[in-house]
């Protein structure tokens, strides 16, 4: 389990190695101490808890000797650095950023002037700014977090650049280089955007999304006309990249040069908007949103000294940034908890999905013991068939046997008597026909005894049929019931898997 991140110890590791030091080039002592004379003034002044950490004549003393630098060695670093006496410190901020956050796809570049009147030989005026003056700043933002991934100032013409190549092109650049060959996308305004530097960045596997000024050469000139009707678009595409040109109102033209788009598509509404003007007013606000939120909550103070100056931005980005970091810690925090509570869902399910099978078997099993008690009950019954069926039969033969005898009997009888009672001859003849109409009657009586086992046979094994065939459909039902059991932890798991898969692009 990682340490617990607050957003003191962020800041902590955003301006580690930050060291100011004093007039003399010694480093200022941060620790926290009291000055007798000011906290007997102001014990009933101001608030306990400022107070307590730093009292205003320390304070005081501390900002007046503020140095970044070694004075002994500025003024030969100052012959070919303009930000000598901050560049130590700025340096190591600024390779703080780049290694404490891992910026996402869209990266947002534009430029912050910080408001400050500070004699300085790289004071900008920029009159269509709040404030007219200040240091320049051109800054890489990250655009969902705000996160200052890359920052420097501008210092005036710079010689090192080469010769032809525009400031733009130059500062993206500089600004993209920790961020190249990854698949990112940049956004940038019409000061920025050019088809040679959307080439470049295509050519290191990133993407470049921005507004172009319609005055630049490489723009057709078919398309600066005025005369297009509202909500209006048109296509001009080269190698890499893709011109829209689209008209929210008349006589007014917006031209979005895009090197992610490959095909461009417009929106079903009554303006018609391109995907890549959509895109673009999503993107464009990552730095104008970090400046402001850093303004929000400023330490900068009045000051004659630029390099304090920047050191107040300094401060003001680091806290943006560790509060960024701060955030992302927690969200961490909270999406692996997210993931446990997941976890336990899907043994929660597991667990419900074995019982049920437990279940299942149970039932099945006690199935199979009704159909073996019933087989059992319908060989008794068969048993208890066959046994009266022998019954019957030895009881006919019996009396068959009987009435053979009584014939042999009366036979002997008639012969022995034939020539005595002549007279009796018919009596026994009667008697013989009545005998025989006894023996038919025994044989009929034995056929429909034999015709109702035979039905009785027939109605046991339709018996047997009917209770086999509700069996049977029992068991397609409980199947039915596992399938549907199934199908439903099945579409769980996906729900699941599918709330894992939006946690994890949410983050």
């Amino acid at each position: 389990m990682q340490k617990r991140l607050n957003t003191q110890q962020a800041l902590d590791m955003i301006l580690s190695e930050v060291n100011p030091c004093d007039s003399d080039g010694e480093e200022i002592n941060l620790q926290l101490a009291s000055d007798p004379e000011s906290s007997e003034l102001s014990s009933d002044l101001g608030h306990p808890d400022i107070i307590g950490i730093m009292s205003r004549n320390r304070f005081q003393n501390i900002m007046q000797h503020l140095r970044f630098d070694d004075k002994f060695t500025r003024e030969d670093r100052a012959k070919t650095d303009k930000f000598a006496a901050m560049s130590d410190v700025w340096g190591s901020f600024v390779t703080n950023c780049l290694t404490l956050y891992n910026p996402g796809r869209h990266i947002t570049i534009d430029e912050q002037l910080f408001p400050s009147k500070t004699r300085c030989c790289f004071l900008q005026y920029i009159a269509t700014k709040p404030d007219k003056f200040g240091i320049k700043f051109w800054v890489a933002c990250d655009l969902k977090s705000k996160y200052i991934c890359n920052v420097f100032p501008y210092l005036g013409k710079d010689p090192g650049r080469p010769s032809g190549e525009r400031l733009s092109e130059t500062v993206v650049m500089r600004l993209m280089e920790p961020f190249l060959d990854k698949g990112r996308n940049v956004t940038t305004d019409n000061f920025f955007t050019s088809l040679s530097l959307a080439k470049r960045l295509l050519e290191r596997k990133t993407t470049i999304l921005g507004t172009v000024n319609k005055i630049r050469r490489e723009i057709p000139p078919s398309t600066r006309r005025m005369d297009r009707n509202e909500f209006t678009t048109q296509l001009f595409s080269t190698t890499g990249a893709t011109l829209t040109v689209y008209t929210p109102k008349r006589k007014k033209a917006v031209y979005i040069l895009s090197s992610m788009h490959n095909l461009v598509q417009t929106e079903d509404t009554t303006k018609r908007k391109p995907n890549t003007v959509t895109l673009y007013n999503t993107t464009k606000c990552g730095v104008d949103i970090m400046d402001q939120m850093v303004r929000e909550y400023s330490v900068r103070s009045g000051t004659r000294r630029w390099p304090v100056a920047v050191f107040y931005n300094m401060i003001d980005m680091a806290a943006l940034n560790a509060h960024v970091l701060y955030q992302a810690y927690r969200g961490e925090e909270s999406q692996a908890l997210l993931l446990l509570l997941l976890l336990l869902l899907l043994l929660l399910l597991l667990l419900l999905l074995l019982l049920l099978l437990l279940l299942l078997l149970l039932l099945l099993l006690l199935l199979l013991l009704l159909l073996l008690l019933l087989l059992l009950l319908l060989l008794l019954l068969l048993l208890l068939l066959l046994l009266l069926l022998l019954l019957l039969l030895l009881l006919l033969l019996l009396l068959l046997l009987l009435l053979l005898l009584l014939l042999l009997l009366l036979l002997l009888l008639l012969l022995l008597l034939l020539l005595l009672l002549l007279l009796l001859l018919l009596l026994l003849l009667l008697l013989l026909l009545l005998l025989l109409l006894l023996l038919l009657l025994l044989l009929l009586l034995l056929l429909l005894l034999l015709l109702l086992l035979l039905l009785l046979l027939l109605l046991l094994l339709l018996l047997l049929l009917l209770l086999l065939l509700l069996l049977l459909l029992l068991l397609l039902l409980l199947l039915l019931l596992l399938l549907l059991l199934l199908l439903l932890l099945l579409l769980l798991l996906l729900l699941l898997l599918l709330l894992l898969l939006l946690l994890l692009l949410h983050s």
